[in-house]
């Protein structure tokens, strides 16, 4: 159960700007800011007492006094020769990303998997999209993954424990598009996921080892993105004082029992 939500700034690949803020369930909570070369991160909420005992604290005020505090990273890159080297070689300036999701597109524009996506107009939040819906067959999900990781031998070892189709289920996958400039508004990917019973037969020695689930057993899973203000420039509100992280732990170590005084 987890969230982020924030802004990003995506507009030098080398150097993103962002401003985000993390949970995970109610008892994790931390801040991330990034306006130049310098991170910054602030651990907002900690579950102070499955920490203590973790952390040898007989009290969680001192961890309490160090969670008060940003750490400041400097992810500047040194500027040596074998980086000038690198930054010569490769001049592309386009987009990482963007060039993984064409890629990517360029390999499913085929019709085994157009084929089972649908298409409709409707409105999200009040403006109009276009949404994509596919729930592809067992055999089109193998044919999806095999195709995005170039598989070329489906006799190997992977293929022979498990197919992608045996350990995920029920996919389903939706996405909206805004109808006027095509953008992505939403996507929401739900499916169950599980370890098949052909996995724990043709490994029996692997069934009594406790930490690998082998049981079967379903866990259901869903993601949601959500974007919105595009081209909308933001500010990054940078703290004024930060601590680096030696300082940051030495806070923390200062009051544990284990410290010599």
């Amino acid at each position: 159960d987890g969230l982020v939500k924030g802004s990003v700034d995506y507009t030098d690949p080398k150097n993103p700007r962002l401003t985000l803020n993390a949970s995970h369930t109610k008892d994790l909570n931390f801040d991330v800011r990034k306006n130049d070369k310098l991170i910054y991160f602030k651990i907002n909420k900690l579950p102070l007492t499955l920490l203590m005992p973790i952390l040898r604290l007989t009290e969680t005020s001192s961890l309490s006094q160090a969670l008060d505090n940003w750490i400041i990273y400097d992810s500047s890159t040194l500027d040596t020769q074998a980086r000038k080297l690198l930054e010569s070689e490769n001049k592309q300036s386009s987009s990482y990303t963007n060039k993984f999701i064409t890629e990517t597109i360029e390999k499913l524009t085929d019709e085994p998997f157009l084929k089972e996506i649908k298409i409709e107009s409707v409105t999200e939040e009040g403006e109009p999209a276009y949404e994509l819906s596919l729930n592809p067959s067992g055999e089109t999900l193998d044919y999806v993954v095999d195709k995005l990781q170039d598989q070329k031998n489906k006799k190997s070892a992977y293929y022979q424990v498990a197919k992608p189709s045996d350990y995920i289920k029920d996919l389903r996958i939706n996405l909206w598009l805004d109808q006027k400039d095509y953008l992505v508004r939403k996507l929401s990917v739900v499916f169950k996921l599980y370890t098949p019973v052909s996995a724990t037969a043709q490994t029996p020695a692997l069934t009594n080892l406790p930490f690998l689930p082998f049981v079967k057993q379903e866990i259901p899973i869903s993601l949601v993105l959500k974007l919105s203000d595009f081209g909308k420039d933001f500010k990054v509100e940078t703290p004024t004082a930060a601590l680096t992280p030696e300082e940051y732990l030495k806070i923390i170590l200062s009051q544990s029992v284990s410290n010599p005084q």
